[in-house]
């Protein structure tokens, strides 16, 4: 309404006027624009924090679970864990099986993933360990 008489006086102001039509039009875009991904953002950080916390769990649970194997495996209830009791257990034991050859772990490879664990070289392997 107050832009139709001016460009009927000055016809040079309708491009004057368009231009800062389609400006405030892309501003106010940008700002909606800038809204929607804030809120994107924000689900991100809230969704990346629910995975830490899920991993932190998955690690807690996997551990328990660690610990209750290595308890089956001690056959002697010693607290530690023998290379012939890892041995049986891979043999035996097939949720302690499957769990080494998810990670890619043959018989083969006993050596060397027990002399890794055995810290202190005293041939028994304890839980924590």
């Amino acid at each position: 309404q107050v832009s139709i008489p001016i460009i009927e006086e000055e016809p040079w102001t309708a491009f004057l006027l368009f231009a800062v039509l389609i400006t405030v039009n892309c501003g106010l875009l940008n700002l909606i624009l800038t809204a929607i991904v804030d809120v994107a953002n924000s689900a991100r950080e809230s969704d990346q924090l629910a995975q830490i916390a899920e991993k932190a769990e998955a690690f807690e649970q996997g551990k328990r679970e660690l610990l209750t194997l290595c308890e089956e495996l001690d056959l002697d209830h010693s607290g530690s864990i023998s290379y012939a009791e890892m041995c049986r257990g891979f043999d035996e034991n097939p949720r302690f099986a499957a769990t080494l050859m998810l990670m890619d772990v043959t018989r083969n490879d006993f050596h060397i993933i027990y002399g890794m664990l055995d810290e202190d070289s005293s041939g028994k392997v304890t839980y924590r360990e």
